[in-house]
């Protein structure tokens, strides 16, 4: 499953699957170099960043219009 790191509080990574749901996971579990914004991938116990290049192109587009 996919989630994009919402916010890192107290320990506590939470999470927003791509398909809207919410995970909760002990940031000592995530990737090193995982912050909040980061791509993760979870299959079983094995947590891995991945770049999003769609998403990051959207991100990309919006930041555009935001600062013309």
């Amino acid at each position: 499953m996919k989630y994009t790191i919402d916010r890192i509080v107290g320990g506590i990574a939470v999470l927003e699957g791509y398909d809207g749901s919410d995970l909760e996971l002990t940031a000592c579990r995530l990737p090193k170099g995982a912050k909040a914004g980061s791509a993760i991938e979870i299959d079983g116990e094995n947590i891995e960043l991945f770049v999003d290049s769609e998403r990051s192109a959207k991100v990309a587009e919006l930041m555009k219009k935001v600062w013309r």
